[in-house]
């Protein structure tokens, strides 16, 4: 990558999506990346086969839930999710996703599409469902800035990143779950060391709360996604 590539990568925020190699031969061919799937929420999510109950529960007209779940979409990571348990975020998170999403992670295909281009689809986030076990709404993969589109995507929009981009960021993303599992170690480590026990009360005390607050976050983040404390 040349340091122009490089610094024009800084500055675009395109959407990334994971395929295979027969399925890229396939859009090179065809000349677009056209959509295949159902909305998660009804392919495989809790809404599979109640459709109906879904459209009532978010209360759109026939027209509107045909506009936002009808037919097949394609399926993007945008660069707009923020570090949580799940991934590191920003452009490392949603390159590292395309290759995630993919059995195969050595052979995975992740494609980088220009969603600033005039003759690019809109991506549409996943819509936020009420949930009662959480008590607020929350959409599908939306810790990933996850997207959609049921419009053909042309190929002079699309680009297929190196080996070395996924690389990069896998490891990046990896670094962060690693570091983020230190961290919760470490501090426990500290509370049951020996050390602990000679430190002034203020210290202690400080340290207990330091480590209670990120539990707290850690409890949170686990509710807010998976409904669990």
């Amino acid at each position: 990558m040349t340091a122009f590539d490089r610094a024009w990568d800084l500055v675009k925020m395109p959407m990334y999506h994971g395929t295979t190699e027969d399925a890229w031969e396939q859009i090179q061919e065809e000349g677009f990346l056209k959509p295949y799937d159902a909305p998660p929420d009804l392919a495989m999510g809790e809404w599979h086969g109640r459709e109906d109950e879904l459209q009532e529960l978010l209360d759109m007209s026939n027209q509107e839930f045909e506009a936002k779940y009808g037919g097949n979409w394609s399926f993007f990571w945008g660069d707009k999710a923020t570090p949580n348990m799940n991934t590191v975020g920003g452009k490392a998170g949603a390159r590292a996703m395309g290759a995630y999403w993919m059995d195969n992670e050595n052979d995975a295909v992740v494609l980088e599409i220009n969603d600033k281009h005039p003759d690019s689809p809109y991506f549409m986030p996943e819509i936020p469902i009420p949930d009662k076990r959480l008590g607020r709404s929350i959409a599908w993969d939306e810790q990933y800035d996850q997207r959609r589109t049921n419009k053909p995507i042309p190929l002079h929009l699309i680009r297929r990143l190196s080996q070395e981009e996924i690389g990069e960021a896998q490891a990046t993303d990896q670094q962060f779950s690693d570091a983020e599992s230190e961290r919760s170690r470490l501090m426990d480590d500290a509370y049951r060391s020996q050390a602990m026990r000679e430190i002034s009360d203020e210290d202690f005390y400080a340290h207990i709360a330091m480590r209670d607050k990120r539990h707290e976050w850690a409890r949170k983040q686990r509710k807010k996604y998976w409904g669990v404390d």
